[in-house]
């Protein structure tokens, strides 16, 4: 029997479920608390559908677990292969983990929680959450260089460079949520009324 793409795209999210698994242990290992902290974060927001719905064929769209797992994948390259510049390219990774992390969890209030904003909240939605998380993101390293000696936070221009790209990054995904939501007819759309609907 000929299989859907959606059956490939089922068994791909799960082997992206492990990956995120390994991600996370091997944050820990390197005492990398914020991808250990992002990597819980997009675990939750992956395994959240199959948990709530005791059904594990009920996953994210693919798509959005790819975008979640993009980050994770970058740091495992910087960290394993030596060859790399791993400050650079962690620094890379940790920006985008903010950004996919806040792009998904807005799409997966919307869709499991009901949450329901118009286009101009959910623009200062997106900004306010990158930001945040920048911020946080900035204390902690921060803290690091403190507390052990490391030279992460060095300058204002570091310090304001990190800031303005979680607030140009927040614009710039509140675009991006708008685009994919009306693509897929995303805002309305509330999961047991959905699969009422169509039988399931």
């Amino acid at each position: 029997m000929k299989r859907r793409p959606e059956d490939y795209e089922w068994f791909l999210t799960w082997i992206l479920v492990g990956f995120l698994f390994f991600s996370i242990l091997l944050a820990l290992a390197n005492l990398r608390v914020f991808f250990v902290l992002m990597g819980v974060f997009a675990l939750y927001l992956t395994l959240y559908p199959p948990i709530k719905y005791r059904d594990p064929s009920i996953m994210p769209a693919f798509e959005l677990v790819v975008l979640l797992s993009i980050p994770f994948i970058i740091y495992v390259i910087m960290t394993l292969v030596p060859e790399t510049n791993i400050l650079t390219g962690v620094r890379v990774a940790e920006m985008v983990a903010i950004f996919a992390v806040s792009l998904v969890m807005m799409i997966h209030l919307q869709n499991y929680h009901g949450l329901v904003l118009d286009r101009i909240l959910i623009v200062f939605f997106m900004i306010a959450f990158t930001s945040t998380l920048g911020m946080f993101h900035t204390l902690g390293l921060y803290f690091n260089d403190q507390f052990f000696g490391t030279s992460y936070v060095t300058s204002n221009h570091i310090l304001m460079t990190d800031m303005t790209l979680a607030t140009i990054g927040g614009v710039v995904l509140s675009i991006i949520l708008l685009t994919y939501m009306r693509r897929r007819s995303l805002f309305h759309i509330n999961v047991p009324d959905y699969q009422r609907r169509n039988g399931q």
